[in-house]
Formats: C-alpha cells, sequence, structure tokens
C-alpha cells in the first residue's frame, strides 16, 4: 500500500511531467508557427515577384507584337503612309490606347500623318510652340 506522502509525490511528480511536457509542445508550436509565418512572408513575395515579371512578360510580347506587324508591313510595302497607318492603326489594337497619333518633321512643322480616335485632329504643329515643340 502507498502511503498518503507517497502518494503526493507521485502526482507532484507526474503534474511537473506533464507541465514540462507542455512547454516543450508549446515551444515546438511557437517555433513551427514561426518558421510557417515566415514560409507565409516568403510566399506572398515570390507572388508578386511572378505577378510583376508577368506583367512584364506580357507587355513584351505586345511590343514584340506591334514590332512583327511592322515589319511584316515593312517587307511588303515600300510606301511610307502604308507603313505609319499600319503603325497608328496597330498601337491601339495592342496597348488599348484610345488616341494614338503620328507626325513627321516638315520643315519647321510637325505635320500629321495618321491618327486614330481623335475628335478634334491638329494637322500642323509649329516646333516653336508648345510641349511638342520644346521636346522637338
Amino acid at each position: 500500500m502507498i502511503s498518503q506522502d507517497e502518494y503526493f509525490i507521485g502526482v507532484t511528480l507526474i503534474s511537473v511531467l506533464l507541465a514540462i511536457v507542455l512547454l516543450i509542445f508549446l515551444n515546438r508550436y511557437r517555433r513551427d508557427n514561426t518558421r510557417l509565418r515566415e514560409t507565409e512572408g516568403k510566399l506572398r513575395q515570390n507572388e508578386q515577384e511572378l505577378q510583376s515579371s508577368l506583367a512584364v512578360t506580357e507587355r513584351q510580347a505586345q511590343e514584340l507584337q506591334v514590332l512583327n506587324q511592322v515589319r511584316t508591313t515593312l517587307a511588303r510595302e515600300l510606301d511610307l503612309s502604308a507603313l505609319i497607318r499600319t503603325v497608328v492603326e496597330v498601337t491601339p489594337q495592342t496597348f488599348g490606347y484610345t488616341q494614338v497619333s503620328l507626325y513627321l518633321l516638315e520643315g519647321g512643322d510637325l505635320m500629321l500623318q495618321h491618327q486614330v480616335g481623335y475628335d478634334s485632329v491638329i494637322e500642323r504643329i509649329p516646333i516653336t510652340e508648345g510641349v511638342s515643340g520644346r521636346v522637338v
């Protein structure tokens, strides 16, 4: 038969052992949870980098599409106006722009060659005026 003191010591030892096991379990859980959060953060960062790379790649593919269409037109046409028309019309289709125009420098003015989407068209822009003039 076990005495009361022995019983109390046994229960106390079991309680202490259970507390130690619980502390070990909680410490491991906390470490695992920290690693999980770090891994999730890295995954989110990788996803953002992949999305950014995808956007750049899509933009490059669009640019290559325009260049291919212009190259094809150059191979078929020697007419500069046909090339200009192709460039102006392909650009909004590819990039979703609503307004595109192309001007060539003739003398002291920029002369409109072709445009898409403008309600009010400026046929001639003097290079001595405005933002375009400062750029030229």
